[in-house]
């Protein structure tokens, strides 16, 4: 039951919030953060599996072969012709060809604010609910491996840490996120772990804006 209002309440506030970009990425400098009609759109999916026991959040790990490897993520790509300027439909279309996540079967909650990552591209996340088990099926020229980490441990903020350092012209933020599984820690980061930060942020309803400059040892 409280999974299901959970579940429920999400989708209330996903549909019935509205607000500017968020910049959750590297580029803390750019002076036109909420200019988006001139970056490339594209979006991602957030997999909420949902079994009797919990529900839990499902990520990619990102081919050896292609840029940013081995990184954890969500499935996503960049706005394609064939989703007529949907960007629901892109998230849906990527999970389905990254990991086999069946459109037809998905319960669509809604979309966060848009962000943009350090490579200028404005992101749209699309939460959506899979009935579980699911057995993924990988496309393997984008994706080594798949993970499910516990929604109540993406929700826990000990989990979440900033790291910060600056160089000669800019200040540069990153989100990590942190889980203990078996055999290794997995440590999302980048643009990931700027989208789980603020997914965990608008999930526990924290007052007060996002702490962007917090700094982590």
């Amino acid at each position: 039951m409280r999974n299901q209002q959970l579940i429920e309440d999400l989708r209330y506030r996903l549909q019935n919030t509205h607000g500017t970009p968020v910049n959750v990425g590297l580029n803390h400098h750019l002076p036109d953060i909420f200019e988006t009609k001139s970056r490339q759109q594209a979006a991602v999916l957030i997999p909420i599996i949902r079994t009797k026991e919990r529900l839990s959040v499902f990520f990619t790990q990102r081919s050896p072969h292609i840029s940013d490897p081995m990184r954890w993520c969500f499935p996503g790509g960049r706005l394609e012709e064939q989703d007529r300027k949907d960007l629901v439909k892109t998230a849906l279309r990527e999970g389905q060809e990254e990991a086999g996540i069946p459109i037809k079967q998905l319960d669509i909650l809604g979309t966060l604010m848009p962000c943009h990552d350090r490579r200028n591209s404005m992101i749209t996340p699309v939460v959506a609910v899979l009935d579980g088990p699911f057995t993924p099926v990988l496309s393997p020229n984008e994706v080594m491996d798949t993970t499910e980490i516990p929604l109540n441990d993406i929700l826990n903020r000990d989990n979440h840490t900033i790291n910060r350092w600056d160089n000669a012209e800019h200040p540069f933020r990153c989100h990590h996120f942190h889980h203990a599984a078996q055999p290794n820690t997995i440590n999302i980061y980048g643009i990931t772990g700027g989208i789980l930060n603020y997914f965990r942020h608008f999930t526990n309803k924290e007052t007060g804006p996002l702490d962007w400059s917090a700094e982590v040892a």
